[in-house]
């Protein structure tokens, strides 16, 4: 039998600044969640703030 250990990647917590950046700029700081090691719960929250924040802004222009 061979010694074959599978192990789990570390998992990585979102930092203050990398909140402060989902916050502010979404659209940008976004893609860093798809590094290894954040979860799918992240990714999805994030995601879903992104495409919130952008339906919001394109219903502000154009109602303009």
């Amino acid at each position: 039998m061979s010694d074959l250990h599978v192990t789990t990647p570390p998992t990585r917590s979102i930092g203050a600044l990398l909140m402060l950046g989902l916050i502010i700029l979404p659209i940008v700081f976004y893609w860093f969640l798809w590094r290894r090691g954040y979860s799918t719960a992240a990714r999805i929250g994030a995601g879903v703030y992104l495409l919130l924040g952008l339906a919001l802004w394109i219903v502000r222009i154009t109602q303009a």
